[in-house]
Order: C-alpha cells, then sequence, then structure tokens
C-alpha cells in the first residue's frame, strides 16, 4: 500500500501563500494518498498548523444521497457522506454545522459565527454559506480531490447568474437542528434539468482546464493537491457564464445515451 509521510503534506501545504486569518474550505480524497502516517489526527494537526490559531476551517458534510432517499435530516446526527474526513472533523466537539439538509458545511474557527448564521432555503443562493465564501475571501483546498467533487462553489456561481440549464426544485422532508428542533421550512437546490427527452450534464473537466491559472498546484507521489482563491476562480467562472450561459453544460439526448 502507497504511505504518505505527514511532513511530506505539511511541506506541500507551506508553500501556498495563505492570507492572514485564513478561511479555508477543505474537499478531499484521502485514498488517493494511501496510508497518512499518523491517521486522521495528525492530517488534522498538521492543518492546523499550517492555518494558524485565527484560522476558519470549513469542511463539507453533504448529505444529498442520503435526505433524497429519506427525506429526514438531524444537524446532530446525519452523517457526512463527503469522505471519512469530513465525518472525523463533523464528529470534534469544538465543530459546529450549517443547516441545510443537502448541503451542510461543518466550521470552527474565528468566523464560524458568520456561516453559522446563514438560513439560506436553497444550497448556494445569495444567502448561503458558500456567498459567505466569497465575501469573506476564503481559499478552497483539494487534498487529492480534483475540480470535480472538489470545488461545490462554482454551483453558487452558477446559481447567482440564474443559468438556463438548471432549475429549482423543492424537497419536502424533516430536518431538525442542532437542538432537535424540527424546522417547518421546505428547503429546495437549482438542479441540472432533466426531461425524458434530453439532459444537462456538467462540463466540468474542461471548465477546470479552461481555468486552470486560478489553481496553484502541488504534488505528492502522483497525488496533486489544488489550491485557490473562490472570489477570483468564482468571477473569473462568471465572466465565462455571462459570455455564454451555457459554458459548463452539454445537452445530452435521451437516445444518445443508449
Amino acid at each position: 500500500m502507497r504511505k504518505t509521510d505527514i511532513k511530506e503534506i505539511y511541506n506541500s501545504l507551506n508553500k501556498f501563500v495563505l492570507p492572514n486569518e485564513p478561511i479555508i474550505k477543505i474537499h478531499s480524497s484521502l485514498l488517493r494518498f494511501g496510508k497518512i502516517e499518523g491517521g486522521l489526527t495528525k492530517l488534522m494537526e498538521c492543518i492546523e498548523d499550517w492555518l494558524g490559531v485565527d484560522a476558519t476551517i470549513l469542511m463539507p458534510a453533504y448529505t444529498y444521497a442520503d435526505f433524497s432517499e429519506n427525506r429526514i435530516w438531524y444537524s446532530n446526527k446525519t452523517k457526512s457522506q463527503m469522505g471519512a474526513f469530513t465525518e472525523y472533523f463533523r464528529k470534534k466537539s469544538s465543530v459546529k454545522r450549517t443547516l441545510h439538509p443537502f448541503h451542510s458545511i461543518c466550521v470552527k474557527g474565528k468566523y464560524e459565527n458568520e456561516f453559522l448564521e446563514c438560513k439560506n432555503l436553497s444550497s448556494w443562493d445569495k444567502d448561503s454559506p458558500f456567498a459567505k465564501l466569497i465575501k469573506y475571501n476564503a481559499y478552497n483546498l483539494m487534498l487529492g480531490a480534483e475540480f470535480i467533487g472538489g470545488a461545490t462553489f462554482y454551483h453558487h456561481t452558477e446559481e447567482v447568474c440564474k443559468v438556463p440549464y438548471r432549475k429549482y426544485k423543492d424537497f419536502p422532508g424533516k430536518v431538525y437542528d442542532h437542538n432537535d428542533k424540527q424546522v417547518n421550512k421546505t428547503f429546495k437546490m437549482y438542479v441540472r434539468i432533466i426531461t425524458k427527452e434530453y439532459e444537462y450534464n456538467s462540463v466540468r473537466k474542461e471548465v477546470f482546464n479552461d481555468m486552470a491559472d486560478c489553481f496553484d498546484m502541488q504534488e505528492i507521489n502522483g497525488v496533486k493537491i489544488y489550491f485557490c482563491n473562490i472570489p477570483k476562480t468564482h468571477n473569473e467562472f462568471m465572466r465565462r457564464i455571462k459570455k455564454e450561459p451555457y459554458y459548463a453544460a452539454e445537452c445530452i439526448e435521451k437516445d444518445r445515451m443508449i
């Protein structure tokens, strides 16, 4: 099995330029690193040492598959479906979770309250934590993850731009906050349009290649770590969408999929 020394990860992270009081959203795909020395505990310590005491750390705790099927979500109990590291982070006593049955985010640090006060009903709308990532000049770190699955904030850009290949869809269900009190609201998502005749698919790989200049990259034994400024990437993506509304999607006819 491949092994990764925790010092290799720290040295790679330390090559990225951090702002003061950094706000960092972390996506991860750790299987690519193999066995990490010290496991998740040492990895968390490594990241916290790199960021410093004034940092704010966010990780996805998304549960879209679970809520789509069961239509019940508990802030305190529903597990993250975004990998072992995100679930490890969610369970730490100092970590808190934003309220949304599909796209909740776990957060701890200096600016955590700014994110926890979000009351968005739609996953990525202007009142969501994703909008706050732009407002507070946050950065996105992808540990082994790439643009596909590692940069959810770009959906916020699509919702802000009201791209024509998505639409709002309500998802009624039972949602319970951190006090185990039911929230009597209907949450929704800006979903891809899918009909009997055709559907729109994202072309994220092409978008990532186009916008490669927005991302800094380090590599450990072939495993890539990407780092980007979210407002800068958001603005560039928005510029491209405004120029071509279907820039990030392709329409696939169903008879072509058979």
